[in-house]
């Protein structure tokens, strides 16, 4: 192993970008899987999780227990000693069982129809390759290719290498709906598309078997890193015959930020259908060994928009399940504060509002919500958010439809019951949607992990002093005209990346200048943001795209919660908390944190600016608002 030869990209206040040289190799991808093992099992203390792609290595680590230079130092002296250690092992006297030699995975056949129905790009494909539909299907299906990668969603593996004539860029603009099975190609990479997801590749087809299953420790995949798959052309009874449908192409779909909660498919679509905040994804059984003998709370309107909700999943990324989590941390870990809880305790967050919810027990509560509206009312009375509630047995709770932010937060004092999926509170992948929710019992209380680095202590104490004014803490985020033509733009910091880095002056100032408004499409996968295009003509911003996808290259990389990516000069995107785990199109850098819980709360339409911000500064915000959740022992 080359170090020399790897470039370390610090890319968010706690994330590491390794990459290897930009090329796909099955050699040089076992060397990286081994740089994976090694540093999880040496490192484990600084690390909290990580993804393998093509020619990169995605590390988590535990910001603020090492700065980016005293981590970079450790990784480096990690992989040297490594390095040194692999050289002087026996076995590579016999360079068959050398490191570096590619994984041996088992065979994989999917079968695939190849139809313009079932493909929705296949007749341009067509047109822009020049092929028959016939020339297509062999070119595809013929070849062995070798999983490098499992991301973007459970169960989607990245494959290479595509025949040098199908080979075509991602698309300008991704759909905002794949169909479940599409069998797409992007450069160099094809792969099926597990679930129904934005997407940026080719359809050529589609594959009617699922390709994972939950199960109740994780995801099992049909397909795993270092196995060989072949596509296995069937025609159209076959594909109905194994249970496949046939969706329509279609590009409109239901918004989590639609103020039309009436009609909004989000109370009506099966839940693995749902593209929004409240889909599949957020909802979990309970944990029937924690529970008592009647729920806590009922919830009788909008439970399709109410879930349980940490800061996220741990240890998920190697599965393509993202860690998800509290959209807005500020008024999660605020509301538990209030109330003498770990400010990493779940709560509900609640979309949008326009919620009823009826109480069984006795209880405390907080509900945290944007701006000086008055949402709350309980048995028809006002009562404020940010403060602490005293509930009784019969009292209903309303929570108004939000006229400013997106999520409210209401948490309980002692916590709700969980079931636990990858360590964390946020629901299984396709599990039903619950009314019904638990208080915990104080046997079941997990002991928090190390990243969270709160103090309960503390927590206690600061719920014991006076309450403040409700409007202090709704300082934390931008101000918000209501129906407001005038409204000032959001300016979202954002750590730079190499490619940033890379680009002129000029450039930089052109892309800087744009102003965006947040489109009303966007979900917790991700914030589109709609620019005007090309601030003027000049060849700065065209050029500044152009030097954008050409450091992008064709390769997927890991993608993180606040990557800011560039489809086209029309529409940028802003990943959010359940964003995919992989991905391949240019960006410029990463959100800060304390920014993406801010933008999180504003509403379709708002206008929206980027400025850069240094790491170190990035790091040191980071680091303040969680002490204040947390390590104040000395206050």
């Amino acid at each position: 192993m080359n170090i020399s030869a790897i470039e370390f990209d610090f890319i968010s206040e706690d994330t590491l970008l390794l990459r290897w040289p930009e090329k796909v190799c099955r050699q040089q991808h076992r060397q990286i899987i081994k740089a994976q093992q090694h540093l999880t099992i040496e490192l484990s203390q600084f690390i909290s999780d990580t993804l393998v792609s093509f020619n990169s290595l995605l590390i988590y680590y535990r910001y603020p227990l090492l700065s980016a230079n005293q981590l970079q130092t450790l990784f480096e002296q990690a992989l040297a000693n490594h390095a040194e250690g692999c050289a002087t092992a026996p076995e590579h006297a016999n360079p068959a069982s050398a490191d570096d030699k590619p994984l041996a995975g088992k065979q994989i056949s999917i079968p695939t129809y190849y139809d313009e129905q079932a493909g929705w790009d296949l007749t341009e494909v067509m047109q822009t390759t020049g092929l028959s539909q016939q020339a297509i299907i062999a070119k595809h299906s013929e070849p062995d290719y070798y999983a490098y990668a499992l991301g973007f969603t459970p169960g989607f593996a990245y494959l290479a290498s595509l025949d040098s004539q199908l080979q075509l860029p991602r698309k300008a603009i991704p759909r905002k709906q794949m169909p479940a099975g599409a069998v797409a190609i992007a450069g160099e990479q094809t792969a099926v598309y597990p679930d129904t997801t934005p997407g940026g590749w080719h359809i050529i087809g589609q594959c009617p078997v699922p390709l994972y299953q939950v199960t109740d420790t994780g995801i099992e995949s049909v397909i795993k890193v270092g196995d060989s798959v072949r596509f296995t052309p069937i025609d159209r009874a076959e594909f109905i015959a194994l249970g496949g449908t046939l969706a329509k192409a279609q590009e409109s779909i239901a918004s989590p930020l639609s103020e039309d909660l009436t009609n909004s498919t989000l109370n009506t679509s099966p839940p693995e259908k749902s593209l929004s905040a409240n889909s599949s994804q957020q909802h979990t059984p309970l944990l029937h060994s924690q529970l008592l003998d009647k729920p806590l709370l009922t919830i009788n309107k909008g439970a399709a928009r109410v879930s349980l909700q940490d800061l996220g999943r741990k240890h998920c990324s190697q599965y393509g399940v993202s860690p998800s989590g509290a959209a807005d941390e500020y008024a999660l870990m605020t509301a538990n504060q209030l109330l003498g809880n770990a400010c990493f305790e779940a709560a509900l967050e609640i979309l949008l509002g326009d919620v009823e919810i009826v109480f069984h027990q006795t209880c405390e509560l907080v509900v945290a919500a944007v701006g000086d509206e008055q949402p709350l009312t309980l048995n028809n009375e006002a009562k404020p958010v940010w403060q602490r509630l005293g509930i009784q047995a019969g009292d209903t709770l309303t929570i108004a439809p939000l006229k400013q932010g997106n999520y409210a937060y209401l948490s309980i004092k002692g916590g709700f019951a969980i079931s636990p999926w990858f360590e964390s509170a946020v629901p299984k992948l396709n599990a039903p949607i619950v009314s019904e929710y638990f208080a915990a019992q104080p046997s079941a209380k997990a002991e928090p992990d190390l990243a969270q680095q709160v103090d309960s202590q503390v927590t206690a104490k600061i719920a014991a002093q006076p309450v403040k004014n409700q409007r202090s803490y709704s300082t934390f985020y931008p101000h918000q005209g209501l129906m407001s033509e005038q409204e000032q733009p959001f300016i979202a910091r954002f750590i730079p990346n190499q490619t940033w880095q890379h680009l002129m002056d000029e450039q930089q100032d052109e892309l800087l200048n744009q102003v965006f408004t947040i489109d009303i499409s966007s979900n917790k996968m991700g914030y589109r943001l709609n620019g005007q295009g090309f601030v003027n003509t000049s060849t700065n911003s065209q050029s500044a795209y152009q030097a954008l996808g050409d450091s992008a290259g064709t390769i997927s990389k890991p993608v993180t919660y606040g990557q800011i990516q560039l489809p086209s000069a029309e529409q940028w995107i802003v990943l959010m908390k359940d964003r995919q785990t992989i991905g391949g199109y240019p960006s410029i850098g990463n959100v800060m944190k304390t920014d993406l819980f801010r933008l999180a709360q504003l509403k379709p339409n708002h206008p929206v600016r980027f400025q850069p911000i240094s790491l170190a500064q990035a790091q040191v915000q980071l680091a303040a608002f969680y002490q204040r959740f947390g390590n104040l022992s000395e206050n």
